[in-house]
């Protein structure tokens, strides 16, 4: 019983072990390519943006080429709906912490 309780506690701080190696090591990638994005100018100078800063102007032009058709809300069959919420009363309001002895 002790021998393979023993041999179980290796095998978890081996897996520990791996688990922690792996973590840190994925960690490890320089700064400058992780957090920062290229400058992006519209003068020609040639500067190249990484793959990122591509991505998010892509999905910057597509968002701003959404066009919105309001006239739905002209339609008289959408002006003639009835609001059918219902008003909530306020109710009082319990103690600041409900944990806090009496």
């Amino acid at each position: 019983m002790k021998k393979r309780l023993k041999i179980l506690i290796l095998i978890l701080v081996i897996l520990a072990a791996i688990f922690v190696y792996y973590i840190y090591s994925s960690d490890k990638q320089p700064a400058s390519d992780e957090n920062n994005l290229a400058v992006v100018t519209s003068n020609g100078s040639g500067e190249k943006s990484d793959e990122r800063t591509e991505k998010i102007l892509t999905m910057l032009r597509l968002v701003e080429s959404v066009e919105m058709d309001t006239s739905f809300f002209e339609n008289p069959l959408f002006n003639s709906l009835i609001d059918n919420s219902v008003e909530l009363n306020p109710e009082p309001v319990g103690r600041n912490n409900p944990f806090a002895p009496f």
